[in-house]
């Protein structure tokens, strides 16, 4: 991405971190991160309804964050690259260094 024009770099960044605003999505993101889940697994994790989940899912697949892969009539959901998770993970612990304050650990 060194090549790619400061411009065309922070539209990039600003849509990702638009994908990523709302927890429910960096909560999935995490949680697959550890394996591939299922949509009722992935479901049952947020304690969400399917609708939602299915939802944020569908967001995060236009994005490109993750990918499926299907099996009978389920589909599997992956991260397409865990170093996003682990940036999320170093962005959450600089946050925590920097802040004055306790961050909220609930979503």
């Amino acid at each position: 991405m060194n090549d790619v024009p400061e411009q065309e770099k922070s539209i990039v960044i600003s849509k990702t971190c638009k994908v990523l605003s709302h927890p429910l999505r960096v909560k999935i993101l995490i949680f697959l991160n550890r394996s591939e889940h299922c949509v009722m697994d992935i479901r049952d994790y947020l304690e969400e309804s399917q609708a939602v989940t299915s939802q944020h899912l569908r967001v995060l697949l236009h994005a490109g964050l993750v990918k499926y892969r299907r099996q009978g009539t389920s589909l599997y959901y992956s991260v397409c690259d865990i170093t996003l998770v682990k940036n999320l993970n170093f962005m959450y612990d600089c946050f925590e260094k920097f802040s004055k304050r306790p961050l909220i650990t609930a979503i």
